[in-house]
């Protein structure tokens, strides 16, 4: 099966990985969800980088860093990334704002002096701009995040700029989760699932996870017999 690219943050590899506590049950399931894990080189190198285990996935090539020039080709679209950036950060923050969230006081009130590919502010969604402005000029399908915001800022863009008809989808980790158990096609054990529960410590959802799971076995029952 050929594996789909899908944008990766921080604080999903950091939800899957148990803070970078157990790399193999970030790879358990990445290999599971059958994707090729790619980050943003903003993500790369003021996060990634804060972490050995990160690091030395990327150096495997495990998680794949795109370069600025796989989607910044000269200098008039370097100019035009920079527009829609500061458009769509500064229309994200005005609606933080209007819905009185907290995240809004973290954000940048101005980028006056600021470089966009350099300055980093943690809580600050600068990064989060970064990822669905790639995901839209690449063309990239998937973003896995557990940043609520990540939604609202794909509305934003799509108000702006033309996906060609590519639908972003967005799904946290337990999105993830579901997809993999529901799979009829899924190479886990439950056992193994329960395993990758415990480690997000999501232990509380294993018996939703658990009836998925029975569906699954249930049709693969079922198909086994009819054949």
């Amino acid at each position: 099966m050929c594996k789909r690219e899908a944008v990766v943050d921080t604080c999903f590899l950091e939800k899957i990985s148990n803070s970078a506590c157990d790399i193999d049950n970030l790879k358990r399931v990445i290999n599971e969800y059958e994707i090729i894990p790619v980050v943003h080189p903003y993500i790369a190198k003021h996060e990634l980088s804060l972490k050995a285990a990160y690091v030395n996935l990327l150096d495997e090539g495990y998680i794949f860093k795109k370069e600025y020039s796989d989607f910044i080709k000269d200098e008039s679209s370097k100019v035009l990334y920079e527009g829609y950036y500061k458009l769509l950060y500064e229309e994200l923050r005005r609606m933080l704002e209007a819905e009185h969230n907290c995240k809004a006081e973290r954000m940048l009130l101005s980028f006056d002096g600021i470089d966009i590919y350099e300055h980093h502010k943690q809580g600050s969604s600068l990064g989060d701009v970064h990822m669905i402005l790639m995901a839209a000029y690449m063309h990239l399908p998937i973003i896995l995040t557990e940043d609520s915001d990540i939604e609202a800022l794909r509305d934003i863009a799509n108000r702006h700029i033309s996906f060609r008809n590519n639908k972003l989808e967005i799904y946290d980790s337990m999105d993830v989760i579901v997809q993999i158990a529901s799979n009829p096609n899924c190479g886990l054990s439950w056992k193994d699932m329960k395993h990758v529960l415990d480690v997000m410590q999501e232990r509380s959802r294993r018996e939703e996870i658990h009836k998925i799971w029975n569906n699954r076995t249930l049709y693969l029952e079922t198909t086994h017999k009819t054949k």
